[in-house]
């Protein structure tokens, strides 16, 4: 079954640019003119390039697929993983300046620019595919060899579903605590923001107005947010 879909997934994947690269190479067939704006070479190496972009994607998406129940889950854990590294430390960093703690947010935006840590996850990162180009060849065997890991790891935690838990937010127990936790801390985070720029021209921007906006923005988005990841469990559980 695993296999299956991982076949159907890439197929998907692959035909576009596959059905698109012919089409092209039949036109410079019928046209010779065209060979003016590309030729076989260009064509080909589109076609790998894009390819190759999507790879890493979609073995990062066929991870949370294992790991989710439910499509709407799946998509919604997926594009919040692949930009955690960047959005995370921004939704940090605007906090601690709104506490005027200015010298901690300037580091955690130095951290994602210039640290070696930083640089990593800005750049190692599923996204970083698309910057390729700018690294070389390392830059490709390293997502090539993340993809087949990822896929691997995919297919270990697959081999391990209970089919009692199908159709369920989460697949694993064990992860529930953590979506509760990583939802609720990131919804306070972006609550508490919300609530500082809405009231923006309504109320003076003295620190304890702006201090008290963000605790209650905090409290606010964290019992949203655990409230809606724990209903989400509770609501799939019931379903399944």
């Amino acid at each position: 079954i695993f296999f299956n879909k991982l076949l159907a997934a890439l197929l998907a994947m692959i035909l576009p640019f596959i059905m698109n690269g012919l089409i092209m190479i039949l036109a410079l067939g019928i046209s010779h003119n065209l060979r003016i704006f590309y030729s076989v070479k260009q064509i080909l190496v589109w076609m790998l390039l894009n390819i190759y972009y999507q790879l890493p994607i979609l073995s990062f998406s066929l991870l949370f697929g294992i790991i989710t129940g439910t499509t709407i889950s799946q998509v919604i854990l997926t594009v919040i993983f692949l930009i955690f590294p960047v959005g995370f430390p921004l939704l940090i960093a605007y906090n601690l300046e709104y506490w005027e703690i200015h010298w901690m947010a300037n580091n955690i935006g130095n951290f994602r620019i210039r640290s070696f840590l930083g640089k990593i996850l800005m750049d190692y990162s599923i996204l970083g595919v698309f910057d390729s180009y700018n690294y070389g060849i390392k830059h490709y065997i390293y997502y090539i060899i993340l993809s087949i890991i990822l896929i691997i790891i995919s297919k270990i935690l697959f081999d391990k579903i209970k089919m009692e838990r199908s159709g369920e937010t989460l697949e694993f127990e064990k992860t529930e605590g953590f979506f509760k936790l990583g939802v609720s801390v990131c919804t306070a985070l972006l609550m508490a923001l919300i609530l500082v720029w809405f009231s923006d021209g309504f109320i003076y921007d003295y620190f304890f107005n702006r201090a008290l906006l963000l605790i209650i923005g905090y409290i606010i988005g964290g019992a949203i947010g655990y409230f809606v990841a724990k209903f989400s469990i509770k609501f799939n559980k019931s379903k399944a």
